[in-house]
């Protein structure tokens, strides 16, 4: 940065000089250009004025200046805003689903379901073309919206498709779990520290310390929308994703299918 005033007598010049900054004075007097420094400054500042005065007597700049640019040259805000966006919509879907179940137990819906030849797989289906359609349909507005034509949609909707998988089985374990739409809300504050709090802390990480993530499959669905919207690790890094989410997704759900089976009571 640089701060240039001009004074009309050498007094004035002197006390600028003098005052509580680095600041240095140059004055011409019978031809010559005059340094004018307080006494205190460090050498790096004597060498500068130096400098400046040779400049200002030769016409042109003694000094080179080479410069690299060694990081990203935008900013990348707009994109992992619009990731959080559309990851918090796949999983608000996931937490309506959730609240569907516990409606239909306080309503008493869920035992009609269970006399009826509806099979739990069938009910798991349905909740995840709810989840899939909706999710899909809204981020990829929101997407329009944000990024316009930037991103590839294709791949967005596989990277909706496939997330929303783990977002049907979050929403079984707190509908399963929770008794009455209280309970329900208690568990979807805890579970919403882990599930938003994980890509959020993903943006900060450097990525050679982001194994610490890997065992989280919330976190594979944030890179699912990372290599989508940013896509600095590829192509492969995308499939990858995806097939980690759903292995996981379904890891999980047949682990809590049982209890799923013990609660909701549908064959």
């Amino acid at each position: 940065m640089c701060i240039r005033d001009r004074y009309n007598s050498y007094e004035k010049l002197k006390e600028r000089v003098n005052g509580t900054d680095d600041i240095i004075g140059i004055t011409k007097e019978e031809g010559q250009y005059i340094v004018v420094l307080e006494g205190n400054e460090k050498e790096e500042i004597k060498e500068i004025a130096g400098i400046v005065v040779n400049d200002i007597l030769k016409g042109g700049s003694s000094v080179e200046i080479n410069h690299k640019v060694v990081g990203s040259s935008r900013s990348l805000f707009r994109e992992y805003f619009t990731i959080m966006i559309v990851f918090m919509i796949i999983f608000i879907q996931g937490m309506l689903i959730a609240f569907y179940i516990i409606e239909e137990k306080e309503s008493r819906v869920i035992d009609a379901i269970a006399v009826s030849p509806v099979r739990l797989w069938q009910y798991l289906l349905a909740r995840w073309v709810l989840v899939a359609v909706t999710g899909t349909a809204l981020s990829i507005i929101a997407s329009l919206i944000l990024m316009g034509t930037a991103i590839n949609y294709v791949l967005l909707l596989i990277g909706a498709l496939c997330s929303s998988c783990l977002a049907v089985v979050v929403g079984f374990f707190i509908g399963g779990l929770a008794s009455n739409q209280i309970s329900g809300i208690a568990m979807m504050k805890v579970l919403n520290l882990v599930i938003f709090l994980i890509p959020v802390a993903a943006i900060f990480v450097h990525n050679p310390y982001q194994y610490f993530f890997y065992p989280f499959p919330n976190y594979w669905v944030f890179r699912i929308f990372k290599n989508i919207f940013i896509g600095a690790s590829g192509i492969g890094d995308l499939w990858m994703s995806c097939g980690i989410a759903l292995a996981l997704s379904v890891i999980l759900l047949v682990i809590l299918l049982p209890f799923i089976r013990r609660r909701i009571q549908i064959k």
